[in-house]
């Protein structure tokens, strides 16, 4: 059994880890013996944790609707709170949707964009009299 190694590049500067099965094994490997019975057991808790982490996975992905319900009914007033998921079948009428009328039929107006010239330093004054009907 060996060490894996992980992060960065592994020629340069491999990072050591050991889980608890591996740390175990090698142990026992470097002594030359075989396992006790207390490293059974050990090894034996391990796995069995990690089923049991895999059946509380299974029972909250089942359950996993009821929960999102059971919580959303604390969070959300009036209503199902599964609709809340759904998006609003007629957007018409929310407000901020619509825009309003005076906006709509407003006149618009053309922007005027003012760009320096060099040509000529007398032409903004001309624009400027001409822009103030003075």
């Amino acid at each position: 059994m060996s060490i894996h190694k992980s992060g960065g590049s592994p020629v340069i500067c491999p990072q050591q880890y050991q889980t608890l099965p591996t740390s175990i094994i090698s142990h026992a490997e470097q002594h030359d013996r075989d396992l006790k019975t207390s490293e059974l057991k050990m090894l034996k808790d391990f796995f069995s944790s990690g089923t049991k982490l895999l059946q509380i996975a299974e029972i909250l992905t089942q359950h996993a609707d009821e929960i999102v319900s059971a919580g959303a009914d604390r969070i959300f007033f009036g209503g199902l709170p599964m609709a809340y998921l759904e998006p609003p079948a007629n957007r018409q009428n929310l407000p901020g949707y619509n825009v309003p009328d005076r906006l709509v039929n407003r006149p618009k107006e053309k922007l005027k964009v003012q760009s320096a010239t060099f040509n000529n330093p007398l032409q903004d004054v001309w624009r400027y009299l001409k822009d103030a009907n003075v």
